[in-house]
């Protein structure tokens, strides 16, 4: 029986970030998103894990991100090719 999933990021320059969500994790994840605090110990264990993955992902060349407030309104800065950087709102796809 599966017991969490594993969030892989891998580029071709060979820079790897792993994470592997367990229950326990996503319990956490989903408490920081409610303002949650984390306590010095939960730091030092889980949290500690989430940053190294956070920084590591930070570490990566990227064209682009998401912007978002709500978690469900999100806006994309893209850079373009000339340099500019151009902000849009993401639409949701109709399918």
């Amino acid at each position: 029986m599966p017991t969490g999933l594993v969030l892989r990021y891998q580029d071709t320059a060979g820079l790897v970030a792993e994470l592997l969500v367990s229950l326990d994790v996503f319990e956490m994840l989903q408490r920081l998103n409610d303002g949650y605090r984390p306590s010095v110990e939960e730091e030092q264990g889980y949290y500690l894990s989430l940053a190294v993955f956070k920084n590591l992902l930070g570490s990566a060349p990227y064209q682009e991100v998401l912007l978002s407030t709500s978690g469900h309104d999100f806006y994309r800065v893209a850079r373009q090719a000339d340099g500019r950087l151009e902000m849009s709102r993401v639409r949701e796809e109709v399918a």
